[in-house]
């Protein structure tokens, strides 16, 4: 794997970012779509910023898995307060969109219950 910063005619070049903040949609304000993809936005930011977070809690393990040749550990990217608030927060963020997702399953169900309703009465 080439892990240069120049392009083959040995110019600088600027990597891309691994990170993405959060994401912006392009859905009109008066879309019957609006609802829907502000939610799907809200998960998607917040689902990108626990991977983020589980990525460099995964990547401190692994530099403080990785002994020097007189065993001692690597340099760590986080304290392990650090690390710990990155975990509860993958945790708050886990607990909200499991919240979420069951109010917006119960809303769907309740919203097929009344379709059907209305179709049984319709057909009386």
């Amino acid at each position: 794997m080439n892990c240069s910063n120049s392009n083959p005619a040995g110019e600088a070049v600027t990597p891309e970012p691994l990170h993405q903040p959060f994401a912006w949609h392009s859905i009109a304000h008066d879309s019957p779509f609006r609802l829907p993809a502000d939610q799907a936005g809200s998960v998607l930011d917040l689902a990108a910023g626990m991977r983020t977070a589980l990525e460099l809690i995964e990547r401190n393990q692994l530099l403080l898995d990785d002994a020097d040749p007189q065993g001692r550990p690597g340099a760590p990217l986080l304290s392990p307060f650090d690390e710990g608030d990155l975990m509860r927060l993958c945790i708050a963020v886990a607990k909200v969109l499991t919240r979420e997702a069951g109010r917006e399953l119960q809303r769907l169900r309740q919203q097929d219950v009344r379709r059907l309703s209305g179709l049984s009465e319709g057909s009386k």
